[in-house]
């Protein structure tokens, strides 16, 4: 017993997530800058503002996401989705941090955590990458940092992924905008519905 307890506590710790990708060949020369293009007119912009409901478990929350990629500047506020009584508001500029919180839901390091979270899904842009066609006809980005960026037929961006993150983006009817994404790591997970 204690063995096969052992053998389960080693399986446990060896195992890892891994992404299983069906490379039929990479996209090279005229194609792929065609493609690249594709994506960059699809993709979302380095500088914005993001408004819709954070909903994690049985609790949700309205969210104001403001970001500027280029140069580290991020701004999140939550409030109360019925009388938008402010939950916390805080402030990342060039590596300063200021988090006002007006409830005991939310502590510093949980709000970091969130905003690393929501850099990470509206950081669509994979910076210097290699381009892969799956087997199913998917364009498949893999940047310098390991991130894999999965693009649509019609090149839209439908999931971002490494070894511990998976972020899945949904589309409206029309295709044009986000209706739904949905973040999932090893320990949280949650929907941004639009």
């Amino acid at each position: 017993m204690k063995r096969f307890l052992l053998l389960i506590l080693i399986l446990s710790i060896v195992s890892c997530k891994t992404l299983n990708y069906n490379f039929s060949n990479s996209v090279i020369g005229g194609k792929l800058s065609e493609i690249n293009s594709q994506i960059s007119l699809k993709s979302i912009p380095k500088k914005g503002v993001i408004r819709g409901i954070y909903s994690q478990k049985k609790v949700s929350y309205k969210f104001l996401f403001e970001y500027d990629n280029d140069n580290e500047i991020y701004h999140l506020v939550f409030t109360t989705v019925i009388d938008e009584e402010l939950i916390f508001d805080a402030k990342e500029m060039e590596g300063s941090k200021n988090y006002d919180f007006f409830t005991n839901n939310f502590f510093t390091v949980k709000i970091g955590i969130l905003i690393n979270q929501m850099k990470y899904i509206f950081d669509t842009q994979p910076g210097s990458f290699i381009m892969y066609q799956t087997k199913d006809d998917y364009i498949v980005s893999v940047s310098k940092s390991r991130n894999y960026f999965k693009y649509d037929q019609n090149y839209r961006l439908i999931k971002k992924e490494n070894f511990s993150k998976t972020v899945r983006y949904n589309y409206n009817d029309k295709g044009t905008d986000f209706s739904r994404i949905e973040y999932s790591d090893n320990g949280s997970h949650f929907y941004l519905i639009f």
